[in-house]
């Protein structure tokens, strides 16, 4: 009976990876437990979503890419700006909450 359901699960979690990635060829193995395999279906799901961004870099020159990196990082650098403001800022409400003795460890 055991055998009749892991089997159904596997069914289930392989069709379920041919609909959300169908442009990525994963099998998953019968002894495989349920939250791995579930990793799996989301982990398809992300490849599938980067591999439908290759045609387009593929097609772009040395120079375009190189210019389509240098906004890549100036965009990285701008999020890492916003997300330090955040921390501090939540760094700054943490100590204005905090018992004495905490307000130590928090510094």
């Amino acid at each position: 009976m055991l055998k009749l359901i892991k089997k159904s699960i596997l069914e289930n979690k392989q069709k379920r990876l041919r609909r959300r990635a169908s442009g990525v060829s994963i099998i998953l193995h019968p002894d495989m437990p349920n939250p791995s395999m579930n990793k799996m279906v989301e982990a398809a799901s992300i490849v599938a979503r980067i591999n439908s961004f290759e045609p387009k870099i593929s097609a772009l020159s040395d120079s375009e890419l190189k210019n389509k990196t240098q906004g890549f990082k100036e965009h990285l650098e701008k999020k890492a700006k916003d997300y330090e403001q955040e921390i501090n800022d939540i760094d700054e409400s943490l100590l204005s909450v905090a018992i004495p003795e905490e307000k130590e460890k928090l510094r």
